[in-house]
């Protein structure tokens, strides 16, 4: 739909029947309306099945990612879910009408702090899972270590308390209704501000 634009020089902008209606350089202009082309290639429609899929994740680890990325956000001056996209394109892959994801390279935090070396997780009492981590030469021990489990199965996504860095170890319990499905865990650093590290794939783990 055509609307007036400025009614001292009865300027028109927008579509009006089969033509669009601008202005350029001070002068009114129209051409034809061409409808957009959308040829469904099989190229195409792998492409938006991978961008949606990816938008999904982003979508289901927000909570998380609005931590782990933040930092990379105010610095690129766009969103935690762009760059959580941005970081993790190569993940992403689509055979057969199929997509999948490489959970073992995934990242949900980014950033300039020193990345947490953590151990082998072990699962507790059948739902909390726990996970040793050292600290490295440098790295400031009263950042926070905190982990993450996404449980595909669900496209549901937590986030555990935070620990000092000093502490040694950090818990995650689970919720009963993820019993026997496999959760992925991750864990990074965190400032409590504005800054993170890159993220760790620490595994995959069945509650019981």
């Amino acid at each position: 739909m055509a609307t007036r634009k400025n009614r001292q020089t009865d300027r028109m902008s927008g579509k009006l029947g089969s033509k669009i209606m601008y202005t350029w350089k001070g002068r009114d202009c129209e051409r034809a309306y061409a409808k957009p082309k959308d040829p469904m290639t099989p190229a195409q429609m792998a492409h938006r099945l991978v961008f949606g899929t990816m938008s999904s994740l982003g979508k289901a680890m927000l909570e998380v990612v609005k931590i782990g990325l933040r930092g990379k956000a105010a610095e690129g001056r766009t969103t935690e879910k762009n760059i959580f996209i941005k970081l993790n394109k190569q993940c992403f892959s689509i055979a057969d009408d199929e997509v999948s994801i490489d959970y073992a390279n995934l990242k949900v935090a980014d950033g300039p702090l020193a990345a947490v070396d953590f151990g082998e997780p072990s699962t507790v009492d059948g739902r909390t899972i726990r996970v040793a981590f050292s600290n490295r030469e440098h790295a400031d021990r009263f950042n926070y270590v905190m982990l993450v489990a996404y449980l595909p199965g669900k496209h549901n996504c937590m986030l555990s308390e935070p620990v000092f860095r000093s502490a040694g170890e950090a818990e995650i319990t689970l919720p009963e209704s993820w019993t026997g499905l496999p959760a992925h865990i991750y864990g990074f650093c965190w400032d409590g501000k504005d800054i993170a590290s890159p993220s760790s794939y620490i595994g995959a783990v069945n509650q019981q």
